[in-house]
């Protein structure tokens, strides 16, 4: 772990408050969700790896055991793109009675080409925004049933910012656009927080939102050509910062501090990088988030909250 990563986590975190809570990591395996279960293996928490590779989940496991030799972390299959593996995997953790502290909903997909999924929705919504609002719902009555609160982190990215959603052409099928459907993506996901945050405020679960600005990961590495990939990794060095770095934000919203909704980026220029700061959502990305959801829960004929 980065010297300076370690200083702030020690000088930030309630270890004791996060010691054997049980998180699940959605796309746990790379990363910033990869980082992200490094750091919960060092603060000696309960680790549910939902990946949707289980051999590449073991490899990651693997990998944290070698440097947290008694951590427990367990690895489930999930590709939030399938609306079947969503359900199954709801199955299994609830068949395994896994107690939930927090569910980091944090696989995603970006700048693919255009392609659908076995559900028959654009997959970049599928992934990004609608396999969220799917697992909320699944999970909605088990987590309200559970006899502690609960945190759902939600997220988004600072091109959220910048989109509009249409929901008379929700997958942009008049003409489909790479960049803009990814952004249109995490302004649901931003949605799909607003909604939590209003409708929960008398339940145990406690929704955040957090976007983890500008680094290298392998989600970006395969949206681009090598040659290009490379490049831009030797630019980004400058300006951007870590996948470590970048999971602190994350980190942050896991600790004692935060029991209520909160939105949480880097502190630094246009939220690119820097360490976490509370930060706040821009009016216009906050209209139309109830037209949003419920346009959602008629599209997949089922309610966010059960």
């Amino acid at each position: 772990m980065n010297k300076k990563v370690f200083k702030y986590i020690n000088k930030n975190i309630h270890k004791d408050f996060l010691m054997n809570k049980t998180i699940i990591i959605t796309g746990g395996n790379s990363g910033i969700g990869f980082e992200v279960a490094k750091i919960c293996c060092y603060l000696k928490m309960n680790i549910v790896l939902a990946v949707r590779d289980v051999h590449k989940g073991e490899t990651a496991k693997r990998e944290l055991l070698s440097l947290y030799p008694s951590s427990n972390i367990k690895i489930y299959e999930l590709d939030v793109s399938k609306r079947q593996s969503i359900i199954d995997f709801k199955n299994n953790i609830i068949g395994d009675n896994i107690d939930i502290n927090m569910l980091y909903l944090n696989a995603g997909v970006f700048k693919i080409p255009h392609s659908v999924t076995e559900d028959g929705y654009e997959t970049v919504m599928a992934t990004n925004y609608l396999g969220n609002y799917l697992l909320i719902s699944e999970f909605s009555s088990y987590l309200s049933n559970l006899n502690h609160e609960v945190k759902i982190i939600i997220t988004t990215s600072v091109s959220a910012f910048l989109a509009k959603l249409d929901c008379n052409d929700f997958f942009m099928e008049k003409k489909y656009d790479k960049w803009k459907i990814y952004a249109r993506s995490k302004l649901a996901d931003i949605h799909l927080y607003l909604y939590l945050k209003e409708k929960c405020a008398n339940r145990n679960i406690i929704p955040f939102l957090v976007h983890p600005g500008a680094c290298s990961t392998p989600l970006i590495s395969k949206a681009f050509p090598k040659w290009f990939s490379r490049l831009a990794t030797s630019f980004a060095s400058l300006f951007f910062h870590s996948s470590e770095k970048a999971s602190l934000c994350t980190i942050r919203l896991l600790d004692d501090r935060y029991l209520e909704p909160t939105f949480i980026g880097p502190r630094g220029l246009l939220h690119i990088s820097g360490y976490p700061k509370e930060t706040k959502i821009p009016s216009k990305n906050k209209i139309d988030y109830e037209k949003t959801v419920m346009f959602t829960a008629e599209l997949l004929n089922t309610p966010l909250l059960k």
